[in-house]
């Protein structure tokens, strides 16, 4: 197991071992008990159906290279990578639905590669957008510093894209590093398969260059408003919405608390999204033992139920 990995168990382990030592478990146990399932079941719904919408948004990325992908297999393939992205560190698994694709049609990988990398970077901006939304309007302290932040990050996400689909740009970066290991004889068999693999990348690009962008964003940001609505009504499930901060807030709740889970090589943001969670219900006024149990509704809500259901597929998937 690789250092960071350790590290992470490590962390993630501190940060559980410090909101249960700080908060009474009796009391949080006893909020639990007092749960309103009629929330956690529309909560666990809006998960199934963002999950449907990403399937359409999958579509849409797939629409311009026309593989001709069957609808059933467009939801298998989506919901057995987002079985393995739960599960794996980093969401890894959102690889294997390109690989899924060959396997059925035999499609390049690095052609259908690009799409992936787009609905990254989408997911990355449209979160940066919601905390910055909320930063202005409520740490008005700190407003200058994590605006500051947000921008800049959404600026060097918009030079990640330029460097990665400007062929010219990653073309002279490739040959450079190959320069390096020119004496050896294995290069000019590399260089000539990292041609082949940039090539296909890059007719991907060009391809994805007619996909629907404006649906595909919209479907994009449409889905994380629903996990804000996920975390809004986890929250609905142990405390009334009197004394509940504003749907508004509690999304950019959620988008704060997924971009530090990023920082988590754990699967799910194991423990940093959690306690993102807790202290920013906390800071909000709910007590501790309410927030410590919001977090944990929200952890089955927005993760236990999409694992459940997509692994009915995934099954479907590796037994063909």
């Amino acid at each position: 197991m690789r250092k960071r990995h350790i590290l992470s168990i490590i962390v993630a382990a501190a940060i559980l071992l410090y909101l249960f030592t700080r908060v009474d478990i009796n009391k949080t146990i006893e909020v639990l008990q007092n749960v309103n399932q009629t929330y956690i079941i529309l909560a666990s719904i809006v998960s199934i159906i963002v999950l449907f919408i990403r399937v359409a948004v999958w579509g849409l990325f797939l629409e311009p290279y026309r593989i001709g992908v069957q609808k059933s297999h467009l939801v298998s393939t989506f919901m057995a990578s987002q079985f393995l992205a739960n599960v794996t560190p980093g969401r890894v698994g959102d690889l294997v639905r390109p690989m899924f694709l060959k396997r059925w049609y035999g499609t390049s990988f690095f052609k259908v590669l690009p799409s992936l990398i787009v609905e990254r970077f989408l997911d990355v901006a449209i979160l940066l957008l919601f905390s910055e939304s909320l930063i202005l309007s409520y740490a008005v302290g700190l407003n200058q510093l994590l605006t500051t932040v947000a921008t800049f990050s959404i600026i060097l996400i918009a030079v990640g894209l330029v460097i990665i689909f400007k062929k010219g740009l990653l073309g002279k970066a490739l040959d450079f590093t190959l320069s390096l290991f020119r004496s050896f004889g294995w290069s000019s068999r590399l260089r000539r398969n990292i041609e082949e693999l940039v090539d296909n990348f890059y007719l991907g690009i060009e391809t994805l260059k007619s996909a629907r962008l404006i649906e595909i964003v919209g479907s994009v940001f449409f889905g994380w408003v629903l996990y804000g609505i996920i975390l809004y009504l986890s929250a609905l499930a142990l405390v009334p919405a009197s004394q509940l901060p504003s749907l508004f807030a509690v999304t950019g709740f959620m988008a704060l608390a997924v971009l530090g889970g990023t920082l988590s090589s754990l699967p799910g943001g194991f423990g940093s999204i959690d306690a993102i969670v807790f202290f920013l219900f906390v800071a909000s006024g709910i007590s501790e033992p309410t927030s410590l149990s919001i977090a944990v509704v929200y952890r089955f809500t927005s993760y236990i139920i999409p694992i459940i259901f997509s692994s009915i597929f995934f099954y479907m998937e590796v037994r063909h």
